[in-house]
């Protein structure tokens, strides 16, 4: 039946044809237009996975954007400790990822950011689920939902859509920047 249907598109592309070179035309034509279908048909669900794989993760290593948010803009001890971190890492040059395995350096990447006092993992600090039954108020538990979902969206965009972003911002930064260092040019005259 499959071959019937196909046999059929391809007389409908030869007769709309007047030459070998339209026919070619068409069945590119065609085939790109169904090449598009799939590919769309395609992308929306691995998008729609890729949602559901990062959900799942960000509530396993309870990840929650506003939690953190709060807690890096309320502790300035933390944000220290976490830029100083930072900042450390960027100097040296990361060993490479073959060198290590992916567990052990998972496990130190997460003990790393423990210590710097990120509210990452299930702690009755860091969970407002974990401690339902003492102090959770019903906000507490929405907030902390709504912040598990702000980071499995902001994970399943990717990387490059991230590496984009900051690339736009530093554009735009390096425009800003020379002005402000040199302040407005006075005219001459």
């Amino acid at each position: 039946m499959q071959n019937r249907d196909f046999s059929r598109a391809l007389l409908g592309l030869q007769e709309r044809a007047s030459d070998v070179e339209g026919f070619s035309r068409n069945i590119g034509r065609w085939f790109n237009d169904g090449m598009e279908m799939v590919s769309g048909a395609y992308k929306r669900r691995t998008q729609w996975r890729l949602l559901a794989l990062a959900a799942l993760v960000m509530v396993a290593l309870n990840v929650d954007t506003l939690n953190v948010l709060n807690r890096l803009s309320s502790d300035s001890a933390v944000r220290e400790s976490l830029v100083a971190q930072a900042q450390a890492l960027s100097a040296a040059r990361p060993t490479s990822a073959a060198s290590q395995a992916s567990s052990t350096a998972f496990d130190d990447a997460l003990s790393q950011l423990t210590s710097l006092g990120m509210p990452i993992g299930w702690t009755a600090r860091n969970s407002a689920l974990w401690s339902a039954s003492r102090t959770s108020t019903p906000k507490a538990v929405a907030f902390q939902i709504l912040g598990w979902i702000l980071t499995a969206l902001a994970v399943s965009l990717g990387a490059p859509f991230w590496f984009d972003l900051l690339n736009n911002v530093m554009v735009v930064r390096s425009t800003v920047k020379p002005r402000e260092k040199s302040g407005e040019e006075r005219p001459k005259g």
